[in-house]
């Protein structure tokens, strides 16, 4: 185990500034201002590799009538691209845009001089420009500029990485009470060492971020759906934003993680508000994402996502256990045919939860299976149809839910070959299968081959590469029997399962792919001209639905089904009851029978006169 902690820049120093003639300052005013130097020339994107030093101590310069602005000099700074000068009227104040010079996304000077023409108007991306008042440090970590990366490689834990700070002498920098680790800074892996790093019940804070390119070093916080998240982490940005085109979170396994901008401890909204992550070649396994974020996705596959806010620009973009938990926008499908997206919980209180423009000169459709809104009537999401675009294209969105049926016996034994038939309310059939040896009706059978913990192969089958990600599917025989998985990718005859399997299946043991009911699709209404909600929308529904349940031994079964969530359903099929045989003598004879199945008569003489209750 190797920890490494690189040290923060060191400060400006020997500054000097000299007024001058010109410029646009205001006269005869006291000027305060304070210079750090980093590692980038960026103040927009913030870098994993980003170092700064600490802000300066306070300087200040005196304006009058004609001297209206200031050449300011400083000795440069080893290892820095570039400097911020932030500047305030008010000593010791610098919240908001006090930010000098450049444009928004650079810093204001690359050299080590720079000349104040006129009064700050940039946004400077900077925790220190927060009240410290109304924004507290969280963990009592100390208001300074600079920032550390810590580097490590084999085997570590949170208290390693905190212990090696402190003994580092930047105990400034860190806070870690065993439930709560803080770190003004990023974790910033590279090379190839084999190494872990392993958390999970914990809030994670971080002042920079989480950047790997190892590809043998494996982060890992919380636990997966087999473990139903027992142990709930966080991990929550402060301050943030990623380079563009960069390898951010590779090899990182966020189980059931709600990563976001707001943790146990206050942040400003606004310090988010510009941030994009564009993670070139990585494949994320399990990951939620920056509540309040534009996640543009063209080069990941999403997993198990909680934000308020997702870009999908991919072509095939495929997302899983979807998460919207703050009002406004949920998701926002941008290109082409935007993939398939399961089991999404609306929980938005915002005037829209899903964006829902083309971007594209033709109509594509949305796919979303499983959605949850328990703040929307009828379980409905409110689109916003118009919402970041201006063409005139919008999609079909088709909302599908779960209908999971196992078929039994009176005494709970599967009941196979039944004949399943499930129709929507116009009277089409939208599925018809007999059930499998298991009991279940499923939209496809899988007969189990080979598997191991993470697969499982059924070489009969052959499935297009990728067709089945993100799906659900349920096991229906064997040690894992009821266990539902999901799945991460497939061949023509494998599934790679998104977790790993505590035991593996057998060959011989039996699974399946649930069906996916069509509960109703949603339109744009030209007429009414764009707009959020109900009066700007067509709703084609589709229930109720009729399921039908015939096999021979057992009486026929139907049931009317308002399909509006994700069902799981278990039917017990009686058996027939036998025949009636009654044998009439001469004379008139009176018999009540309990509603038989069928009756047979055998008459020897007379007249035989048969009243039926109204039910047969």
């Amino acid at each position: 185990m190797t920890i490494t902690i690189t040290a923060p820049l060191t400060t400006p120093a020997n500054i000097v500034a000299t007024p001058q003639a010109g410029g646009s300052l205001a006269a005869s005013t006291r000027y305060y201002y304070r210079i750090l130097a980093q590692n980038s020339t960026s103040v927009y994107y913030m870098p994993a590799w980003l170092l700064r030093s600490a802000w300066s101590p306070e300087q200040y310069f005196d304006t009058d009538a004609t001297k209206k602005q200031a050449a300011i000099t400083w000795d440069a700074v080893a290892g820095a691209t570039g400097y911020v000068i932030i500047m305030s009227t008010v000593p010791g104040d610098y919240t908001g845009s006090k930010r000098l010079g450049a444009v928004n996304t650079q810093v204001t000077t690359t050299t080590n001089s720079y000349t104040v023409t006129a009064a700050p108007s940039r946004n400077e991306y900077t925790w220190p420009m927060l009240s410290p008042t109304s924004f507290p440090m969280p963990g009592g970590i100390a208001r300074v500029g600079s920032r550390i990366n810590v580097y490590f490689d084999g085997t570590v834990t949170l208290k390693d990485i905190y212990d090696a700070i402190v003994a580092a002498g930047y105990s400034t920098h860190v806070f870690w009470d065993g439930i709560n680790f803080v770190l003004n800074g990023s974790i910033y892996i590279t090379g190839s060492t084999a190494g872990s790093l392993t958390a999970k019940g914990v809030n994670i804070i971080l002042l920079g971020t989480i950047y790997n390119t190892n590809p043998n070093c494996i982060i890992t916080l919380g636990e997966p759906i087999g473990s139903s998240y027992r142990y709930p982490t966080t991990l929550t940005f402060l301050y943030l934003a990623s380079v563009a085109g960069s390898a951010w979170g590779a090899n990182l396994a966020l189980y059931g993680v709600r990563v976001s901008g707001k943790g146990p401890y206050l942040s400003a909204a606004f310090v988010l508000g510009d941030i994009r992550f564009a993670p070139n070649g990585t494949i994320f396994k399990d990951v939620v994402l920056l509540d309040g974020a534009i996640f543009d996705s063209s080069w990941v596959d999403l997993n198990r996502i909680s934000t308020a806010l997702i870009l999908i620009t991919s072509d095939t973009q495929v997302t899983w256990d979807m998460n919207i938990i703050y009002g406004g926008p949920g998701v926002y499908p941008n290109s082409n045919a935007y993939g398939k997206h399961y089991r999404m919980s609306f929980v938005s209180t915002g005037p829209s939860d899903l964006m829902c423009k083309s971007h594209v000169s033709t109509t594509y459709h949305l796919s979303m299976y499983d959605i949850y809104c328990p703040f929307r009537q009828n379980n409905l999401p409110v689109i916003d149809w118009t919402k970041y675009a201006s063409d005139t294209i919008w999609p079909t969105v088709y909302l599908y839910h779960t209908c999971l049926l196992r078929v039994a016996d009176q005494n709970g034994n599967a009941v196979s070959g039944a004949l399943v038939t499930l129709r929507d309310s116009g009277g089409a059939t939208e599925k018809t299968t007999i059930t499998n040896t298991d009991g279940y009706f499923l939209d496809e059978t899988i007969a189990i081959t080979a598997a191991t913990a993470t697969t499982i192969t059924d070489s009969s089958k052959s499935w297009t590469v990728d067709a089945h990600r993100g799906k659900e599917i349920i096991i229906t025989s064997g040690v894992n029997a009821g266990l539902r998985c999901v799945v991460k990718s497939n061949t023509a005859t494998q599934l790679t399962l998104m977790d790993t399997l505590v035991t593996a299946c057998s060959a011989g043991d039996r699974a399946g792919f649930p069906f996916y009911t069509l509960r109703c699709t949603i339109d744009h209404d030209p007429a009414t001209g764009g707009g959020v909600g109900p009066g700007y929308q067509i709703i084609t529904d589709k229930n109720p639905h009729t399921l039908t349940i015939t096999k021979a031994g057992y009486q026929d079964y139907q049931e009317i089904l308002s399909i509006n969530r994700k069902m799981d359903l278990e039917v017990a099929l009686g058996p027939v009851p036998p025949p009636v045989y009654v044998n009439v003598p001469s004379g008139e004879v009176a018999i009540s029978l309990s509603a038989p199945e069928s009756l047979e008569v055998s008459l020897e003489a007379g007249e035989i006169i048969l009243e039926l209750s109204e039910d047969r």
